[in-house]
């Protein structure tokens, strides 16, 4: 053993081993900067897998029927329509009082209100725009 290591610390092998140690470390940093990388993608991954499956069960299929014409309290009451993109709804109200929100929720419907009107979102909004439109005869 003794004649091994005499041998590495000759003069003209000491500058090899100094320039391999550095480059191991380097290597050995690079390896396990690499391996934390991955474990972190993985997680990221994972997460948004898990994120996706809570949005799928979410985000179940518009019921669409003539209901939504009396939740939101009648032809009458609806002044005017007005779609934007596929999941903003505006809805133009005359009167808030007999809007039935809680019914509108249970459509799988999120509503925001405004001063005169209603913000029907949803992934899919456009088959009750649709609906409506027809139910106006516009």
């Amino acid at each position: 053993m003794i004649n091994l290591i005499s041998l590495f610390l000759t003069t003209e092998n000491w500058q090899y081993i100094a320039f391999a140690i550095p480059c191991g470390f380097v290597l050995l940093g690079i390896t396990i900067w690499t391996i934390i990388i991955l474990i972190k993608r993985s997680r990221v991954l994972k997460n948004n897998e898990k994120i996706a499956q809570e949005n799928a069960i979410r985000s179940e299929p518009l019921v669409i029927d003539d209901s939504i014409v009396d939740y939101l309290g009648g032809l009458d009451n609806i002044l005017r329509l007005e779609l934007k993109g596929n999941t903003r709804l505006f809805v133009k109200i005359n009167d808030f009082k007999i809007v039935d929100k809680e019914k509108i929720k249970s459509l799988n419907i999120r509503i925001l209100e405004m001063s005169d009107k209603l913000v029907l979102v949803n992934e899919d909004i456009r088959p009750i725009y649709e609906s409506l439109k027809s139910a106006k005869g516009e």
